[in-house]
């Protein structure tokens, strides 16, 4: 009778040690997460009627994100995320027949959602879809500033590892197209751009 108690109650120990084990491998990538992105950028300005030269340049960004990871089975886990950039951004810069152009980023949203698989206990791949929202300021030497802000959206993949319990770093590829806007004389510009970006997140 003792020895039938004994081997239940190991059964019992190592059924609870391998559900917590289970259960600490579903909380990865779950739950909400606030973090800073860094983004290697690399952009362009399409132009209607087109630019004489290629206006397109490199840059650096930094944005505030906000995310909540939920778990839709055993390796699924789909990520809904806000980014708010911090800081402005010069687009580009041009000097042409003694006038300077200039586009410079004043505010930046992100809406994205990123279902993801689950590589194992640590790891996660994703693909990203986005909407962005781009507030910029157009500047010319010869002409009135404008303000514009364009919407558009993006598409990326990434992958994320669990650095500890509450710590998360991503890394993605996103490429992102926003709509035309009408400046001055009816020109109208569009951005593209290219991100190279990594986040590290505090998982709560």
């Amino acid at each position: 009778m003792k020895t039938t108690f004994t081997t239940t109650a190991l059964v019992a120990a190592l059924l609870a040690a391998s559900s917590s084990a289970a259960l600490a491998q579903s909380a990865n990538f779950t739950g909400p997460g606030l973090g800073v992105v860094v983004s290697a950028q690399q952009h362009r300005i399409d132009r209607d009627p087109a630019w004489t030269n290629d206006m397109g340049s490199n840059s650096t960004a930094t944005a505030l994100v906000g995310s909540w990871g939920i778990a839709s089975g055993q390796h699924w886990v789909t990520t809904v995320g806000l980014d708010i950039g911090l800081g402005n951004t010069e687009y580009f810069r041009e000097t042409a027949s003694g006038i300077t152009s200039t586009a410079k980023v004043k505010q930046h949203y992100a809406l994205s959602v990123a279902p993801g698989y689950r590589l194992g206990n640590e790891s996660l791949v994703y693909a990203k879809v986005a909407l962005h929202s781009l507030a910029i300021d157009y500047e010319a030497t010869n002409a009135t500033a404008y303000a514009r802000t364009h919407q558009g959206y993006g598409l990326g993949v990434g992958y994320a590892q669990a650095l500890a319990k509450n710590i998360e770093l991503r890394a993605e590829l996103e490429t992102i197209a926003y709509g035309w806007e009408t400046t001055a004389n009816n020109v109208k510009l569009a951005p593209r751009q290219n991100n190279l970006n990594f986040a590290l997140v505090y998982k709560f």
